[in-house]
């Protein structure tokens, strides 16, 4: 017969009451126990990190190759050190003039650490509180979103895009250097930008009505049918955006409007043509004879339809010649004031000192992509009948009596007397913006 007996009803109440009294104690014990490690390691951290940057600022100040000096006040965030321990989560640090760290705050491990010059102690643990971030585009503020400190970006708002536009990608700056990713972390309230670019798309087909309405990247192509010869045969000729931007300086008093807003050019030569048969400079453009034919002659032969959506440009500025004044082309020469040619400074040359006009234009936004000569000279250079021909432009040269500034059939600009048969290449504006 077995006598063992269980344990009763009340022996293991007391089994578990004493359990309970154990677990009281211990745990607050034992969880002091590691957040007293954790601070230790983050006061640790913290004092390694300080150190780490000190001997950084020395390294820099003997001259060592690959070390940058930093002072100031910084946000660690900016500051690009080698540490072999844990980085800071977040904060902020004061550096003197010599390098030493005087003040920094830091979080390390979840705890706040606060640095004296001298010192390090852990001064609370650190709670992540709400940080918004702003998506922008092209300056408006598409959608603000509230979001947990340290937490990702997690997704980027939807973009409805107009006809010819591509997203190219989200930036943390407006100038699109460094790329938001939907993981990139926000410790701070930040603003996300979007690049948004237009595509030729349908440039070369649509029509001038909705070309002169909508916007295009520059250097998108279109022909055009002009019957040159006046036999009845139109012959195609390529135009091209040559500027779709308007900076500030276009709202300046007296600057000329021939390289603000949406400007198209002629990429080919129509034919060549003598400046000023009266072998003359003076008065400059508005003065010679081909501000005129342009005007009236080749104007007459556009088709109706791109006629109907040319705007007036004024005013057209450029230098003189042989008369010690040039009038500039206004609102009131509504005769020859639709059709004009460049000017040096317009395909990026100002550095002609006898274009008396050349700091009263810009460069067209086409011609900005000159980071090498042999892509400048490629943009400049144009043709007439497959072959690369001289042509000319608006600026007559300062201080001479018969000359014009023109493009050499290898792309450089110089002067030739208005006598010469050179290229014409006509730009016209759509719209003012």
């Amino acid at each position: 017969m077995n006598n063992k007996k269980g344990f009763t009803l009340i022996e293991l109440l007391a089994v578990i009451i004493i359990l309970a009294i154990i677990a009281l104690i211990a745990v607050p014990v034992i969880s002091n126990i590691i957040n007293s490690g954790k601070k230790s390691v983050a006061r640790s951290n913290a004092l390694h990190y300080i150190k780490a940057l000190e001997d950084n600022n020395g390294y820099a100040s003997a001259n060592q190759s690959g070390y940058t000096k930093i002072t100031g006040n910084k946000n660690v965030k900016d500051i690009k050190i080698d540490v072999k321990r844990t980085k800071p989560e977040k904060g902020t640090i004061s550096i003197n003039s010599d390098g030493m760290v005087t003040y920094a705050k830091m979080v390390f491990n979840g705890y706040w650490v606060e640095y004296n010059g001298t010192d390090a102690k852990v001064t609370g643990k650190y709670t992540p509180g709400k940080v918004n971030i702003t998506f922008i585009n092209d300056d408006t503020v598409i959608e603000t979103r509230q979001i947990n400190e340290g937490s990702t970006i997690g997704s980027f708002p939807n973009i409805t895009l107009e006809e010819n536009q591509e997203l190219i990608g989200w930036y943390l700056d407006s100038e699109f250097n460094t790329v938001a990713e939907t993981t990139t972390q926000v410790d701070d309230d930040i603003s996300v930008y979007v690049k948004i670019t237009r595509t030729c798309g349908q440039f070369a087909t649509d029509s001038w009505e909705k070309i002169s309405k909508n916007s295009y990247p520059v250097g998108c192509e279109k022909e055009v049918e002009i019957d040159m010869d006046d036999d009845g045969t139109p012959e195609s000729y390529t135009v091209r955006v040559a500027n779709n931007t308007r900076p500030e300086e276009c709202e300046t008093d007296g600057f000329s409007q021939t390289a603000c807003g949406f400007v198209i050019e002629f990429s080919t030569l129509l034919e060549t043509k003598e400046m000023n048969s009266q072998h003359s400079n003076a008065g400059g453009w508005k003065a010679s004879p081909m501000v005129t034919y342009l005007n009236t002659t080749i104007y007459n032969k556009l088709p109706s339809n791109l006629k109907n959506v040319i705007i007036p440009t004024y005013p057209i500025v450029s230098s003189h010649g042989y008369s010690s004044t040039s009038d500039d082309i206004t609102e009131s020469d509504s005769v020859i004031n639709k059709l004009y040619l460049l000017s040096p400074t317009e395909l990026g040359d100002s550095t002609k000192g006898y274009d008396y006009a050349r700091y009263n234009t810009r460069k067209l936004d086409y011609y900005y992509d000159n980071s090498n000569t042999s892509s400048r000279s490629r943009r400049v250079k144009k043709m007439i009948s497959g072959t690369d021909e001289k042509w000319w432009l608006r600026s007559a040269v300062g201080g001479d009596i018969n000359s014009f500034f023109y493009v050499d059939d290898k792309g450089a600009v110089g002067y030739k007397t208005v006598w010469n048969y050179l290229g014409i290449a006509p730009a016209f504006r759509l719209r003012t913006n």
